[in-house]
């Protein structure tokens, strides 16, 4: 039986930071789009892990999270969310043997982590959060999908934060001090999603250090958390 509302109100409200900061008027419009968004994945948990209605709720949220500034927000090219009660390995890939938290599959799923979720989401001010870095990934392959939500990024948008986050990603690779965690230096996907966890959890000292990627950054994704952190 599916979870009433006001229960997922109450979940997010205790265990999502980003919701609880929101104005009412504004969680009611979040609740909306993480129902919807929700209802259209499949979800499978593995390695035993039984998914329920909350952590439904609690996965949808990232995704509502970073979308919830665009008027496109299904991401409907990833229709499949695939769970893990921990760290897990992915056969297909190079360095197979190395656990993984998350993936994002070209095809359409991502595959999470729960326990990495729920620290990502208990340290809220790290810059780290596995939520906001896999669905980042999710958010820069479907705007190249062709289906409805093709370009949602406005393509002079997006080139010009390439061309940025280019010349960025190439100064940390010599050494130059950032704000970002040095996996931003792996490549320009990397740098997106990266830069997106620290947009979120340390958006005043983004703003500061990286002002015209925080601004590029505010741009594509209509949402300004600095000037939100400061009205709160």
């Amino acid at each position: 039986m599916p979870v009433a509302p006001e229960e997922h109100h109450s979940f997010l409200q205790k265990y999502f930071r980003y919701y609880r900061l929101l104005p009412e008027s504004e969680q009611s419009e979040f609740l909306r789009r993480v129902e919807q968004f929700r209802r259209f994945r499949d979800f499978h948990g593995r390695k035993g892990l039984k998914v329920d209605v909350t952590t439904e709720v609690f996965v949808s949220a990232f995704a509502i999270q970073l979308t919830f500034g665009l008027e496109q927000f299904m991401l409907p090219h990833f229709k499949t969310i695939v769970i893990y009660p921990d760290s897990f390995m992915v056969g297909h890939r190079v360095n197979r043997h190395i656990p993984r938290k998350g993936e994002v599959h070209q095809a359409g799923a991502v595959a999470l982590s729960l326990k990495h979720l729920i620290e990502g989401e208990k340290a809220p001010y790290d810059g780290y959060n596995l939520g906001i870095h896999e669905f980042a990934h999710a958010m820069f392959i479907e705007n190249t999908v062709w289906n409805r939500e093709f370009h949602f990024f406005k393509p002079a948008q997006i080139n010009r934060w390439r061309s940025r986050a280019h010349k960025a990603l190439l100064e940390m690779r010599k050494g130059v001090p950032s704000l970002l965690r040095s996996y931003a230096s792996s490549n320009s996907m990397e740098f997106f999603a990266v830069a997106a966890e620290s947009f979120f959890e340390r958006p005043v000292a983004f703003k500061d250090q990286l002002p015209e990627l925080y601004d590029m950054k505010t741009e594509l994704l209509q949402q300004d958390p600095a000037s939100r952190l400061s009205d709160s």
